[in-house]
This record gives C-alpha cells, structure tokens and sequence, in this order.
C-alpha cells in the first residue's frame, strides 16, 4: 500500500472508532433515559421485561418530541444545544 492509503486506512479507523463509541453512549442514554420514563409511567409493578422493552423506543420517542420541540420554538438544533436539553 502507498503511505496515502495507509493514512487514509489508519485516520479512518480512528474515526470509526470514536464514532463508534459515540454512538454506543447516545444509545445507553436514550435507554436509561426510556427506563426511567418507563418505571414513572408504568410503574414497579409491572415486569422488569415489559419496562426493558419499552425502555429504548421511550427514550427515542422522548428525544423526537424535544427536537419537534426545539425547531418548533426557533432554538438553533446543533450538538451544543441538544447536549444542555438532554
């Protein structure tokens, strides 16, 4: 391989993988988020399955209705002011 595509190769992979890592903490966040939503609404009588299963699509729902919300009102959407709503 030329030393371009070697840098090409290694600069991406180290982007995949904050990227990936990214990722992986907005998706623990929405579930945690989702659960809590999901232990007020429900409440702790009801099976730890049905709360895990509602958990994640509660808090992606929840995030649609704050950004709905944000353009709404005329609040800039960008990274620094979702990261202060949520």
């Amino acid at each position: 391989m030329s030393p371009l595509e070697t840098f090409i190769t290694e600069y991406l992979a180290e982007w995949s993988a904050v990227y990936f890592i990214r990722q992986y903490i907005v998706l623990l966040v929405l579930f945690v988020f989702g659960a809590i939503l999901s232990d007020l609404m429900l409440g702790k009588d009801t099976s730890w399955i049905k709360r895990s299963l509602l958990a994640f699509p509660l808090g992606v729902s929840a995030f649609i209705v704050s950004a709905y919300a944000m353009l709404v009102i005329g609040i800039p959407y960008n990274t620094m002011t979702v990261s202060l709503i949520w």
